[in-house]
C-alpha cells in the first residue's frame, strides 16, 4: 500500500490519504475503528501541502528541515504499515469482527496512536512528530501477532466462573483439563482450594508458559516443578499464601528442569525463600514478602554456574540486606552471566553486599532507586564496588549511598557509557550522620577512569560543587538538574575541545558555562536552559564567548521567569538554526544585534513582550524577517502575513 521509499514526502502523503480512503470505504472492521481511521485521514489532510513542498525545496540548505521531513516520512510510513496490518486482519480466514473490536484494537489504544500522529495536524505549526508514535504502532503489531497465536490450539486462557463454595470452584477448574499439547496456559480468578491435578501430574508435557493471576488459594507452587517443558512461570496477585514447600532442597535439579523466566508479583505473604534452578535466565520479584533473597540450587558433583542474565527486585518491603542470599559476595561468582540488575523501592533495605557487586564480572546495567536506607560497609583492602564491565549505572534517590566515599570507591569503570545520579539527601533518615550523606564533587581524579562515558545526568545534588568535566573525553550528552551550588565545571586552556553535543541546564547556575569551558564546547549542537528562576541576565563571560559555539544548531530557553534579556551576542552563533523561547515573561525584546543569519525556525510561546514586538508592525520585525518559519503562541506569523496580503490584493481587485 505504501509508496516507494525514495518518493518525496508530499507525494507519499497523497498516496497514504488515498489508501486511508480506500480502507475506510471497503472496511469490514467495527464502526469504532472506522471512525478512528477517518480522524487519521482528516489529520493528514490538515498538514498544508505548501508547507511540506516548501520544506522540500529548501531541504538542501537546512539540516533542521531535512530532519523534519525525515521524521514526517517515518510517521507516515508507520501509519501506512498499520493499514497493511488492518487490511490483513480483515481476511475471512483470520478473525471475526467481534474479536477484532474487543481484542485487537481497543478504542483507547487506537486513540493514543492516532492522537500521537495528530501532533502533525495543525496547519499553524511545524512540529516534530511525537517520538512515541513509532513505539505505539509497534506495540499494536505485537498485539495483533499475539491475538493470532491465541486462536491456535497451542494457547488457552481459563477464567472459570466464581462460585461461593470453594470446593465447587476447585471442581470447575479440575474439569477444565486442557489438550495435553497445549504450550501456553493462563488461569485467572481461581478460588479453588488447590492446584488442579492436571497441572501437578506432569501430563502437560509440552506446556512452556504458565500464568496464574489473582488467586485466593493456598497453592504449593513447587508442585508445578513436574512440568518438564515449563520455561516461563508467572504468579501475580495471590491473596493468600503461595509457598514452595517441596522446593526447599538445595540439590533438586529435577524440579523445573527447563525454567527460564520467573515472575512473582504481589505475593506479599510469601515469606520463605527457596532455591532457584540454575536454568533460570530472568527473574522479577515485585511486592514479595521475602526478608532475604533466595539462593541457587547446588550440584553436589561439581561447581555450577547460573544462567541468570536479568534480575529485577522491586517493592520488597521486608527485604533488609543483600549480604545474605543470591547477591552475597561469595554467591556472585555463580552469577557470571548476569547482565542486568535493578533494585527499586525497597524501603527497609539497609546494606549492599560486602565488596559491592564487584564479582559480577558480566554486569552491564545496574539501577538502584529509592532505597533511602541503603548503604555499604567499607571492607579493609576491599576491591572496587562495581565491576569494570558496567555500561550503564543509575543511582536515584538513595540518600545514604550518595556520598563522596561511595563514588571514589566505585573503581575504574573504563567501559561505562551512561551514568545517572539523583540525590535525595534531605529525605535520608535522621540516624544517618551528615558526613555519610554529603556528595560534593566528581573530580577529575575519579572521572579520568570513565574513558567511554557518553551520557551523564546529575539531578538534585544540592551539595555538589565540582565536576571535572574535562576528564570525560568521550562525553556527548550532559544533563544537570537542580544542582544549585555547582559553579565549577573545570576545564583549562590546555585541555582538548570537549566532544559534548547535547547540554541541558535546569534550575542550576549558568556560571558553570563561563570561561574556558564555554570556549571548549566547539562540538555542542543543542543547548537547553530551563527553569533558572533566579536568572536575570546571562553572565558577561558567557556573552563574550558565544561565538565559540561553532556547531550549535538548537537553543531552547524555557521558564526563566526573571530573565529580562537574551544574550547580546546571540547573533554571533554561526550555525544556529532553531531558537525556542517559552514562558519567559520578562524578556522585553530581542537583542540589538539581532539573530543569526542562519536561523530557520523561531518559536515564541507565553512571552507577552516578545509576542507584541515580533509582529510585522513590531519593533523586532526587522531582526527576524529573514527567518523561514516564525511561530508566536501557536500562530504561524509568516502564513498569517501571506494570508492578510492575499486578502488585501483581492479587495483591491474588486475595487
Amino acid at each position: 500500500m505504501a509508496a516507494e521509499g525514495g518518493a518525496a514526502v508530499s507525494a507519499f502523503l497523497q498516496v497514504l490519504c488515498e489508501d486511508l480512503r480506500a480502507i475506510i470505504a471497503t472496511s469490514k472492521l467495527s464502526l469504532v475503528v472506522n471512525d478512528e481511521l477517518g480522524r487519521l485521514l482528516k489529520t493528514f489532510h490538515e498538514i498544508p501541502p505548501t508547507t511540506v513542498e516548501a520544506a522540500e525545496d529548501q531541504a538542501l540548505k537546512s539540516k533542521l528541515l531535512r530532519a523534519w521531513l525525515r521524521e514526517l516520512k517515518e510517521v507516515a510510513y508507520d501509519a501506512a504499515d498499520l493499514l497493511d496490518h488492518l487490511d490483513d486482519l480483515q481476511a475471512p480466514d483470520q478473525l471475526n469482527n467481534d474479536v477484532m473490536e474487543e481484542e485487537v484494537i481497543p478504542r483507547c489504544h487506537l486513540c493514543c496512536i492516532f492522537h500521537s500522529c495528530c501532533t502533525l495536524g495543525s496547519s499553524s505549526t511545524l512540529q516534530h512528530p511525537a517520538d512515541e508514535t513509532v513505539l505505539m504502532i509497534s506495540a499494536l503489531r505485537k498485539r495483533v501477532k499475539k491475538l493470532m497465536r491465541k486462536h491456535s490450539k497451542e494457547v488457552l486462557h481459563l477464567q472459570p466462573p466464581i462460585r461461593r463454595d470453594i470446593e465447587s470452584n476447585g471442581a470447575v477448574l479440575q474439569g477444565l483439563r486442557p489438550n495435553p499439547n497445549i504450550k501456553e496456559l493462563t488461569i485467572r480468578y481461581n478460588h479453588g482450594p488447590k492446584i488442579p491435578i492436571w497441572l501437578e501430574d506432569g501430563s502437560l508435557i509440552n506446556l512452556e508458559t504458565l500464568e496464574i493471576f489473582e488467586a485466593s488459594i493456598y497453592w504449593d507452587l513447587s508442585l508445578l516443578g513436574q512440568l518438564k517443558s515449563l520455561k516461563k512461570l508467572e504468579a501475580r496477585s495471590f491473596l493468600k499464601l503461595p509457598h514452595f514447600d517441596r522446593w526447599k532442597e538445595e540439590d533438586d535439579s529435577q524440579r523445573f528442569p527447563c525454567l527460564q523466566k520467573l515472575y512473582l508479583t504481589s505475593c506479599t505473604s510469601l515469606k520463605e525463600s527457596t532455591y532457584l534452578p540454575l536454568t533460570l535466565e530472568v527473574m522479577q520479584l515485585s511486592h514479595i514478602g521475602w526478608r532475604t533473597l533466595p539462593r541457587l540450587q547446588q550440584n553436589r558433583n561439581h561447581t555450577s554456574s547460573s544462567s541468570l542474565t536479568s534480575l529485577y527486585i522491586s517493592d520488597c518491603y521486608r527485604l533488609t540486606t543483600l549480604q545474605v542470599g543470591l547477591l552475597e559476595h561469595r554467591n556472585q561468582y555463580q552469577l557470571q552471566a548476569l547482565h542486568d540488575l535493578v533494585i527499586m523501592d525497597c524501603s527497609e533495605l539497609s546494606y549492599l553486599p560486602d565488596h559491592g557487586f564487584s564479582a559480577l564480572v558480566s554486569l552491564k546495567t545496574l539501577r538502584i532507586e529509592n532505597c533511602r536506607k541503603l548503604r555499604y560497609r567499607p571492607v579493609e583492602n576491599g576491591s572496587a564496588l562495581l565491576p569494570s564491565s558496567l555500561l550503564d549505572f543509575k543511582l536515584i534517590k538513595c540518600g545514604a549511598l550518595t556520598n563522596d566515599s561511595f563514588f571514589m570507591g566505585m573503581g575504574k569503570l573504563h567501559s561505562l557509557a551512561s551514568m545517572e545520579i539523583q540525590d535525595d539527601r534531605l529525605r535520608v533518615d535522621d540516624d544517618h550522620s551528615p558526613e555519610e550523606t554529603i556528595f560534593t564533587s566528581l573530580p577529575c581524579e575519579l572521572l579520568q577512569h570513565f574513558k567511554s562515558i557518553k551520557e551523564l545526568e546529575i539531578a538534585c545534588c544540592e551539595s555538589l560543587e565540582i565536576l571535572g568535566l574535562q576528564a570525560l573525553l568521550s562525553l556527548k550528552c550532559l544533563k544537570i538538574y537542580s544542582c544549585k551550588n555547582l559553579v565549577a565545571c573545570s576545564s583549562s586552556a590546555s585541555s582538548p575541545p570537549i566532544l559534548l553535543e547535547y547540554l541541558v541546564i535546569e534550575n542550576s547556575p549558568l556560571q558553570m558555562l563561563s570561561g574556558e569551558l564555554l570556549r571548549s564546547l566547539t562540538n555542542l549542537q543543542e543547548l537547553k536552559i530551563m527553569r533558572c528562576h533566579e536568572l536575570e541576565s546571562f553572565p558577561n563571560a558567557m556573552n563574550e564567548d558565544l561565538h565559540c559555539l561553532a556547531s550549535l544548531e538548537r537553543l531552547y530557553i524555557d521558564q526563566c521567569h526573571e530573565l529580562r534579556s537574551l544574550p547580546h551576542e546571540l547573533a554571533t552563533i554561526p550555525s544556529l538554526e532553531e531558537l525556542i523561547i517559552t514562558s519567559c515573561r520578562s524578556i522585553e525584546s530581542l537583542p540589538e544585534n539581532g539573530l543569526p543569519a542562519s536561523l530557520v525556525m523561531l518559536i515564541i510561546r507565553e512571552c507577552p513582550y516578545l509576542k507584541k514586538s515580533c509582529t510585522k508592525e513590531g519593533e523586532d520585525w526587522s531582526k527576524i524577517s529573514h527567518v523561514f518559519y516564525i511561530e508566536v503562541d501557536g500562530r504561524n506569523v509568516n502564513e498569517a502575513i501571506s494570508s492578510k496580503s492575499a486578502s488585501f490584493k483581492e479587495e483591491e481587485g474588486e475595487e
